[in-house]
C-alpha cells in the first residue's frame, strides 16, 4: 500500500511527503528564533556578548539534541501507528 499526496507537481510518494513535512517542521521551529534574537539585539535588551554566552553554554546543545531526538521518536511512533491503522482499515 502506497501513500501519496497531491501537489502542484502532481502525485508524490509518502516518503517524499514525509520528508517535506519534516523539513517544514524544522523551518517552523528554527526561523522564528533567528528573527526573535535579532530583534532582542536590535532593541538592546541583551548585548551580543550576553547572547553568545547563553548560546554557547553546554546545556543549549544538549537541550536541542534531546528535543530533536524526542521529536524523531514521536514522528516514528506516529508513522508506525498510522501504518498499522491504514492496514487495519484496508482489511475492513
Amino acid at each position: 500500500m502506497t501513500v501519496a499526496g497531491h501537489t502542484s507537481e502532481g502525485l508524490i510518494s509518502g516518503k517524499k511527503l514525509l520528508r517535506r513535512l519534516r523539513w517544514l517542521i524544522f523551518h517552523t521551529w528554527n526561523i522564528p528564533p533567528v528573527f526573535g534574537l535579532g530583534f532582542i539585539l536590535l532593541i538592546g535588551v541583551m548585548q551580543p556578548t550576553h547572547m553568545i554566552g547563553i548560546l554557547t553554554t553546554p546545556l543549549e546543545p544538549l537541550y536541542n539534541s534531546g528535543l530533536a531526538r524526542l521529536l524523531g521518536l514521536v514522528l516514528a511512533a506516529s508513522d508506525a501507528a498510522a501504518g498499522r491503522l491504514a492496514r487495519r482499515q484496508a482489511r475492513m
